[in-house]
């Protein structure tokens, strides 16, 4: 096939119009409130999965030696001696993530990205 330009007759490359050329210099469109929403409410729930997964990392590392006392007299540690936390370790790295990439997502939504491209040197 060829191109369309051949088939008109018309070989000579065409000049960039002014308005194209301003296109790059227009602001852009304000992003759409829904958009942003689940942008918000998706950043809110991975902030949520961490702060949870945090905790209980906090309260597994704070009494992991703890023995307690039972109502019948005898002694329990609090936790099991062989406890396997990689999963507790992969969501908390996923989350992370995820909130790192909702973070960038929701910054070049708003455009925030542009402004940091444009003011570097």
């Amino acid at each position: 096939m060829e191109p369309l330009r051949l088939l008109q007759g018309d070989n000579d490359v065409p000049s960039i119009s002014p308005v194209a050329a301003n296109s790059r210099r227009r602001p852009q469109a304000v992003p759409h409130s829904f958009r942003v929403a689940v942008r918000t409410f998706s950043l809110i729930i991975g902030s949520a999965v961490v702060g949870v997964l945090a905790h209980a990392s906090a309260v597994w590392f704070s009494t992991r030696y703890v023995v307690q006392q039972q109502p019948d007299g005898s002694r329990q540690r609090a936790w099991p001696a062989q406890m396997d936390l990689w999963p507790t370790w992969v969501m908390l790295g996923a989350a992370v993530i995820a909130i790192l990439v909702q973070i960038v997502a929701f910054l070049t939504l708003c455009g925030g990205v542009s402004s940091v491209i444009r003011s570097l040197p």
